[in-house]
């Protein structure tokens, strides 16, 4: 009896035109859909996807030039989330485990830094690097929310720390035999609900960390470090984005009548804050523990 293998295809188009430039063939059957990554740079178009079915291994491949750039072996467990950095020249990584987060140069593979989450197996739900690249977040359904310092010089372009990356593959104690713990954690919001992290700047010189859930709760939180290194991070506000919706219609509705004679102020949309303690300061883990093998 004859079997036929089954293949998943992926398709890249120009979204000015919505032309299709390439076609990536022969991807093996199951290949999951959803752990897929566009970089959002101008100078880097760089896509990320699982190797195979169940593969640790992490594709990247290039849609500005056609062509295959690395393939990563990030994990010795299936692929659960990637995330690239703002300029898409390092990667975050995370297992179906959910123990250990890993940062590589994505254009040589090289890991560059690696982050325990936990010791405890959990669903990993998102990753992002924050818009100056010192912070990545990482949320999943457990109780905790993690957010990591990156590395000083964990920039792929510092030759001369790649170097010192060489120099101590094969040395105990050195940066890929250790995991840093989180610099900041706190409790979440939504008790182990599946929420999506996300850095943003909603004013200047501001870092803002926003967390919501399908059921539209947005909370927004301000992140900041003072002169010794020590980071807090603080809410700032609630937003049901449900009701917002809701009220804007209203809102629309009253302006209409009224013959676009009313005024609305921005607050107007916003409901809360509610439920936020904004005194309230987290936990602060640096310690740093043996290397997985996750």
């Amino acid at each position: 009896m004859a079997t036929t293998k089954c293949f998943v295809q992926i398709y890249i188009h120009n979204v000015r035109n919505m032309q299709i430039v390439q076609i990536i063939k022969d991807l093996p059957h199951g290949l999951p859909s959803n752990i897929m990554e566009l970089a959002t740079s101008d100078n880097c178009g760089y896509l990320a996807f699982p190797f195979k079915t169940d593969s640790g291994t992490v594709r990247i491949f290039d849609v500005f030039q056609l062509q295959d750039v690395s393939c990563i072996q990030a994990h010795q467990s299936p692929i659960a989330v990637v995330k690239f950095d703002p300029t898409g020249y390092r990667i975050a990584t995370a297992s179906v485990r959910g123990t250990c987060i890993r940062v590589f140069d994505s254009a040589h593979g090289q890991k560059l830094c690696e982050f325990r989450r936990g010791f405890k197996e959990v669903k990993m739900v998102s990753l992002s690097f924050s818009l100056d690249n010192r912070y990545l977040s990482a949320t999943s359904d457990s109780e905790t929310i993690h957010i990591f310092k990156i590395p000083v010089d964990s920039n792929p372009d510092n030759a001369g720390f790649l170097q010192s990356v060489r120099n101590t593959m094969t040395t105990a104690g050195g940066l890929l035999n250790t995991e840093e713990r989180a610099f900041l954690t706190m409790p979440s919001p939504l008790h182990g609900q599946y929420a999506v992290g996300n850095f943003g700047s909603l004013s200047v010189g501001v870092i803002n960390f926003l967390l919501i859930n399908p059921q539209g709760l947005l909370y927004i939180y301000s992140l900041a470090e003072n002169a010794e290194g020590s980071g807090f991070i603080r809410p700032v506000r609630q937003v049901n984005l449900q009701e917002k919706k809701k009220a804007t219609s209203i809102i629309i509705s009253s302006l209409n009548q009224e013959d676009g004679s009313g005024k609305t102020k921005k607050d107007d949309f916003f409901i809360g804050p509610s439920n936020f303690e904004s005194s309230k300061t987290f936990e602060i883990n640096d310690r740093v523990v043996p290397q997985s093998t996750e």
